[in-house]
């Protein structure tokens, strides 16, 4: 519970930030960007909606079926290597670059209720970004198929998925961390930034129909997914994501909540393995790849 207070602490702090740095500035240009940036947001979800709306009435006449459970596992499994990535970078760049970990160290708290509160802020972005980034054509969905509940349906989900590999992805950092040479963490974090787009473009070229064909020979069947069985295993969080949003697509409540449940139990239970471990991890990789300056403020909380 510490850590989830600590969480929320930093988020309302951080939060604060964002308001005084942009409206409450008082300065011309910062509030001039802020209000541009809305518009623009607002153009890219009337886009967003117009392109969902375009594609759920090309559904109703074109007689191409997708397995919509497999689609949905597809998702959420290419939403996982996303959150990999965040997550990392997230990581590296609270251990290795932002100076405020040396005020954070310096709180009357535990270090592992500090670790969990910083994996608790990441979640909270990862949640709004999805949002964000995907709530028009819920709404678009939610009208489309009378069911006002979808968007909030979706929300629990975002809120749940990132959790597991946050926590995984965190500890995984500080083990890796002591092998960082000291000072090269922007280096390290451009390496694996270009690592990451190789592989997506390879797997993009693996994956892609459109591209795998030759472009000369006329297609003689109808497009299909991926075919990644594993995607939508009914052991797997993408499994259970993916068989969740179906049903909240199609109305079917009690099923959708039947599989939220093992995704909230272990969210849970690998947060808080993660929180008790976490601490431990911290002390014995990230203080022996940071300068001095920091290492005794983390021997202090020792």
């Amino acid at each position: 519970m510490q850590g989830l207070e600590v969480g929320l602490l930093l988020w309302r702090a951080q939060l604060r930030m964002f308001l005084n740095q942009t409206i409450r500035s008082g300065k011309p240009g910062r509030i001039a960007g802020t209000i541009i940036a809305a518009a623009v947001i607002v153009l890219a979800w009337a886009w967003e909606a117009f392109v969902t709306w375009l594609a759920i009435q090309a559904a109703h006449r074109v007689p191409v079926r997708f397995d919509d459970l497999h689609l949905l596992s597809l998702a959420f499994l290419a939403y996982t290597a996303v959150l990999v990535f965040s997550s990392l970078v997230f990581s590296f760049n609270a251990l290795l670059l932002n100076p405020d970990l040396d005020l954070l160290l310096a709180a009357p708290r535990p270090v592992e209720s500090i670790l969990a509160g910083r994996m608790v802020v990441q979640v909270l972005r990862l949640f709004l970004l999805s949002l964000l980034f995907t709530a028009p054509a819920l709404i678009v969905l939610a009208v489309a198929n009378h069911n006002a509940l979808i968007p909030f349906g979706f929300a629990a989900l975002y809120l749940l998925y990132p959790v597991y590999v946050v926590v995984i992805i965190s500890l995984l950092s500080l083990l890796l961390v002591r092998f960082i040479p000291v000072g090269r963490g922007r280096e390290v974090l451009t390496l694996f930034g270009v690592v990451l787009a190789l592989g997506i473009n390879l797997l993009n070229f693996l994956l892609n129909p459109a591209l795998r064909d030759s472009g000369f020979t006329r297609r003689s069947q109808a497009p299909s997914l991926p075919d990644i069985p594993v995607a939508s295993a009914p052991w797997l969080p993408s499994g259970w994501a993916g068989r969740s949003a179906d049903a909240i697509l199609s109305g079917n409540w009690l099923s959708a909540i039947g599989w939220i449940l093992p995704l909230l139990a272990a969210s849970a239970a690998i947060f808080v393995v993660g929180t008790i471990i976490s601490g431990r991890l911290y002390l014995a990789g990230w203080i022996q790849a940071v300068p001095p300056r920091r290492r005794q403020a983390g021997s202090a909380r020792r």
